[in-house]
């Protein structure tokens, strides 16, 4: 018995130590956790066998981890619960073979979808970020363009409406006082509109003329000055705008207004122009022009039969020129007057029809490698015009003024690029003052000025707009920034670069300079005298001396006006970055004008290196004195081009008294 007990306790221990493994080889059952005691070594177990889940990524969360882990330790448990039949039979000496349940369980798991990390919901949500706020910037875009949009509508319906309200008092004007003069019914060529009574656009009957003519000499009747003057019987045209044209015998034209003022009047001898007052604006004829400018400077150029020309821009001021041949060249000598100071100046003809400026000397090369080349260190330098009327300086509080001197010159193009601005200021300060007091002067004379003007309905104060809604004025200066200024230093190292290269030959100099400006892009040209240009879009608008335009592109070999924008203006002038046409001869004159300051600068910069600041230029520089460009001609003198130019105004005095008792 005792054997026998002995024998069955070593079976019982035996099966009790073989039974798991048994059962973890033919069913992958996993030990018992409740045995403490016996740690039998691992059975094998087939890589197709075991459940392996795939490794976590670095951006995976632990807490996915710890879900997975705890879903693949889970798994045992439940294939315990399978029944026994269902395990496969195998051979020791086989190769193991995968479970069906557990290789089918494997592709549920590989498909399974798993979590955006949190870089990419990082990333998504920094995308989401970017379009809402490209969103917002196109919604705020769009919404400044429709401001815009809207702000420019309101101004036409403003403008559009003023233009419907002096219609309506126009025609209620000519209305009354046909009623009170009894004139006759109107013609058929007479239309109904909504702003009343007016002339349909055409050519208007033989019957309707007098009729209309009648209704204008009444409303002109409460005018005064030459608008108080009846029109002369003829054929009336009224044009789309409300203007009129009329024909009248010996071949004379008038211009009118919608209101009834003249605005020109020609014949075969002159063309005349009119302002709102019924003041002469310009005269042309075969051997004078006179144009009286916005500012009140009048500017006279007379062509006498010898070839010789007058030009005054103000009270005794102007110049004379006349053609000198010499040496199989034709010159162009020319006699200043500025505010009684007396230049005198050279041109020739260049290559497209004009006149180019001639240095009056030439100096050392040294002394143009002085002025051309940087100097040792910046200087300070104090300007003779700091304290005059029209320079405000950078010390004013207020609007950005229109021109500042800098503080410090690092070279003598940027000292030559003040000078050259200072003085074309400075000189067109002085004539629009001796001007303004001439049309002061004028002005009182005429009482009933007030009233012309309120009857054509001037208002400055229209949106940028001139008492003619076809002129455009600067509400705002437009100042001379620091990058023109940089332009315009480049530009006088050009004119230093070509009078050094013509210095060494004379005789090969060139004076092509228009065309090679012309051909240049972004070319800047400063505008030397008052002048009228006009628009892109065929507006009119005025630019002073001291104003800067700017090529956009090259001239054509045809073309007689070019197209430039404005990149600096003053107030009442053009706009800036408004696009004018300018005619050649117009930029000729600039360009000479802007050619013959560097001239006068550098005899200023060679007459006082070494003072007033500036610093001292090498002892060859200076050693040799300058020798004239060409000898032997004679100018017109001082006092004789004086007496001309006084002449000449007082044949403009009586050639306007004339146009305005002619005209009627």
């Amino acid at each position: 018995m005792k054997n026998t007990k002995r024998i069955m306790s070593v079976i019982g221990l035996f099966l009790a130590v073989a039974a798991p493994s048994f059962a973890q080889r033919i069913g992958g059952f996993s030990m018992p956790r409740t045995v403490p005691t016996y740690h039998p070594a691992p059975a094998y177990h087939p890589p197709a066998q075991t459940y392996h889940p795939p490794a976590p990524s670095r951006s995976t969360s632990s807490a996915q981890t710890s879900r997975r882990a705890a879903q693949t330790s889970s798994r045992p448990a439940q294939t315990q619960t399978r029944p026994a039949q269902s395990v496969p039979q195998r051979s020791t000496a086989s190769a193991p073979q995968s479970r069906p349940a557990t290789s089918e369980s494997r592709p549920q798991a590989a498909s399974r979808p798993q979590a955006p990390s949190r870089n990419e919901v990082q990333k998504q949500q920094k995308a989401e970020a970017r379009q809402q706020k490209e969103q917002q910037k196109q919604n705020q875009k769009q919404q400044k363009e429709q401001k815009k949009l809207q702000q420019k509508q309101q101004k036409e319906e403003a403008r559009h409406q003023k233009e419907l309200q002096k219609q309506q008092k126009d025609n209620k004007k000519l209305g009354s006082s046909a009623k009170r003069s009894k004139a006759q019914p109107a013609s058929p060529s007479v239309a109904k509109t909504e702003t009343g009574s007016r002339l349909s656009a055409g050519t208007a009957t033989a019957s309707g003329s007098p009729a209309r003519l009648q209704q204008l000499n009444a409303n002109r009747s409460n005018l005064s000055g030459i608008n108080r003057k009846p029109l002369p019987s003829g054929e009336l045209t009224v044009h789309p705008n409300g203007r009129m044209t009329l024909q009248a015998e010996g071949g004379r034209q008038y211009g009118l207004r919608s209101n009834g003022t003249i605005a020109s009047y020609s014949d075969r001898q002159k063309t005349v122009s009119f302002d709102q007052r019924g003041k002469v604006s310009s005269i042309h004829t075969a051997s004078m022009d006179i144009h009286n400018g916005p500012h009140g400077q009048r500017t006279i150029v007379s062509r006498h039969a010898d070839g010789s020309k007058v030009v005054s821009t103000s009270r005794h001021s102007g110049y004379v020129e006349r053609n000198v041949v010499m040496n199989h060249r034709t010159y162009v000598e020319r006699t200043t007057i500025i505010n009684h100071r007396v230049f005198t100046r050279t041109f020739v003809a260049n290559g497209f029809g004009g006149v180019a400026l001639v240095p009056p000397v030439f100096f050392a090369p040294g002394f143009y490698g002085w002025a051309y080349y940087p100097w040792a260190s910046p200087i300070a330098f104090r300007w003779g015009w700091l304290g005059a009327p029209w320079y405000v300086g950078p010390s004013y509080i207020g609007p950005t003024p229109y021109f500042v001197a800098s503080p410090l010159y690092p070279s003598a193009a940027f000292w030559l690029t003040d000078y050259v601005i200072g003085e074309t200021l400075a000189t067109a300060y002085q004539l629009h003052h001796d001007a303004s007091d001439e049309v002061a002067n004028d002005m009182s004379d005429d009482d009933n000025t007030v009233a012309d003007n309120s009857v054509a309905g001037d208002s400055d104060a229209n949106a940028g707009m001139s008492s003619d809604q076809d002129t455009v004025r600067a509400d705002a200066a437009t100042p001379i920034s620091p990058e023109l200024k940089s332009e315009i230093a480049e530009e006088v190292r050009r004119q230093l670069a070509n009078d050094n290269a013509a210095a060494r030959n004379p005789d090969q100099a060139s004076f092509d300079t228009m065309p090679a400006a012309l051909s240049t892009p972004s070319h800047l040209f400063v505008v030397s005298n008052d002048l009228d240009v006009t628009t892109a879009d065929q507006q009119l608008c005025a630019l002073q001396a001291g104003d800067m335009l700017q090529l956009m592109s090259p001239a054509t070999a045809d073309s007689s006006f070019v197209q430039v924008r404005v990149a600096s203006s003053k107030r009442m002038d053009c706009p800036g970055g408004v696009l004018v046409n300018v005619s050649l001869p117009d930029l000729q004159e600039m360009q000479n004008s802007f050619q013959a300051q560097v001239e006068a600068g550098l005899g200023a910069l060679q007459h006082g290196q070494g003072s007033a600041g500036l610093p001292v230029a090498p002892p060859d520089a200076v050693a040799a004195p300058p020798r004239p460009a060409v000898t032997g001609l004679s100018p017109v003198s001082g006092p004789e081009s004086s007496t001309m130019i006084d002449q000449q105004g007082e044949q403009a005095d009586q050639a306007e008294a004339q146009a305005e008792s002619s005209s009627f």
